[in-house]
């Protein structure tokens, strides 16, 4: 990768796109068993792509916001507030979010939980015991990210 004078800007990685791309089908796949519609089904996969585009500007912590406020700019605000808020709120249990799980959130939430970073499809346990070897098992990651496993009814 050139280097790039804006110091905010660190990339996204090859094996980062895999992830997103990984999530954005498992996006489609449970939006179309769940009996959205096929223009709805688009939407979430679009939603599962771009859920993890603010790696590009920021550090793991901050990634979901910038992701928001990436995708609400393109939009120029008129993207459905429910997509926006599920991306800015991924990978949060309930008492770590604004809003309520909506059916966009599970989607996302669900499909996160089911790719590992390489973008290969495992289940929820395994991706969880990732997230705790690369963490640390007590780590705010690993906790919240079990807490919101079990609220979603997937372990």
């Amino acid at each position: 990768m050139a280097q790039n004078p804006n110091k905010s800007y660190n990339g996204i990685s090859d094996k980062k796109l895999l992830h997103m791309r990984s999530v954005a089908e498992e996006c489609y796949r449970l939006a179309i068993e769940s009996g959205m519609t096929e223009s709805e089904a688009r939407a979430a996969y679009t939603m599962g792509f771009i859920h993890d585009i603010g790696y590009a500007f920021s550090p793991a912590k901050g990634h979901a916001a910038v992701s928001a406020e990436m995708l609400y700019s393109l939009a120029g605000g008129n993207l459905t507030h429910d997509i926006v808020t599920a991306v800015r709120f991924h990978g949060k249990p309930s008492g770590k979010r604004i809003d309520e799980i909506t059916p966009l959130s599970r989607i996302l939430d669900t499909a996160d939980l089911s790719v590992m970073p390489d973008g290969s499809k495992v289940s929820v346990r395994e991706r969880l015991d990732d997230i705790k070897a690369r963490y640390g098992k007590d780590s705010e990651q690993a906790i919240n990210t079990e807490k919101l496993a079990k609220e979603l009814g997937l372990i």
